[in-house]
Formats: C-alpha cells, structure tokens, sequence
C-alpha cells in the first residue's frame, strides 16, 4: 500500500511540475534559445547556461568540469564539490530525480545553489549544518549530512 501512495503523489507531483509556469518558461527559452531536437549542447565542452537546466536535458558534466572542492562559507553554500556521499556512506540521490524520494529542492527554485542533473552534496538552504543531499536509502533515510572538508581560511 505505501508504494501505491508513493506512486500517487509522485504522480501527482509530477503533474504539477508540468504545468509550473517557471517550468513553461525554461522549456520555451530551452526551445527559443537552443532550437535543435539533437541537444547539441550535451557534451559539448561549454556551460551554455540557457540551454544547461533540467527542462532541455541539463547538462553536467559541461557545468561542472571545473568542479572545485575549495569553497568558503562555515555553512558550506558555495561548495560546488564532486562529493556524492553522505557522512554515513550512503549514496546521494540526483538533485534533478524525484526518487526514490520527491523534493521541492530544483534548480527551479534554488538556480544560485549548484543544484542539477548530478548527486553532488549541497546546501540549498543554507542550513547550519552544512552540505547534504537526499539519499538512495529509500524508506529508511530521506537525507544527510555529507562531509566536505572544512572551507577555506
């Protein structure tokens, strides 16, 4: 029963996301800015900030090339790491997936926090506790803490 319930309001959820006029307008800039049914800008060496969001195929591993583990907030918001893992050794759930768990933090609503199709810990919130990330650890643990070193002095 409680895959049924799971299944339902990630369904529903999903049809929300849809019809998000935040979603609508990315895809139709997706559309507008980068107009090829290819995607040519997967994998193309260059962060094309238009077209590199969930909505046109987001592209990674161009974003992120120059991931770097150094950052210097005590909270960790600017970490913009390659950390996939929690403290505990579980595994991160990609921040652009809605399973196994569903979660409101997109680059939609979070667009400065490094969010993205990958499962690098963050800290969108700016929580105290530092970067974190949902887990794969479907049902026993939604998220933790991850550990990314201490920032830069």
């Amino acid at each position: 029963m409680k895959w049924l319930v799971l299944a339902t309001a990630t369904a529903a959820a999903t049809a929300a996301a849809a019809t998000d006029p935040r979603r609508l307008q990315w895809e139709d800039n997706c559309v507008y800015n980068c107009p090829n049914e290819a995607w040519p800008w997967i994998d193309d060496g260059a962060c094309d900030l238009e077209c590199n969001i969930e909505a046109c195929n987001w592209d990674g591993r161009d974003c992120f090339h120059d991931a770097s583990e150094c950052f210097e907030q005590s909270n960790g918001a600017d970490y913009r790491g390659k950390v996939d893992h929690t403290k505990s050794g579980r595994t991160c759930q990609a921040w652009a997936e809605q399973m196994p768990w569903h979660h409101t933090m997109t680059v939609f609503d979070y667009p400065d926090a490094g969010l993205g199709g990958h499962n690098y810990c963050r800290n969108p919130t700016g929580r105290e506790s530092g970067p974190w990330c949902y887990t794969t650890d479907y049902p026993d643990v939604e998220w933790e803490e991850c550990d990314v070193g201490e920032p830069k002095k």
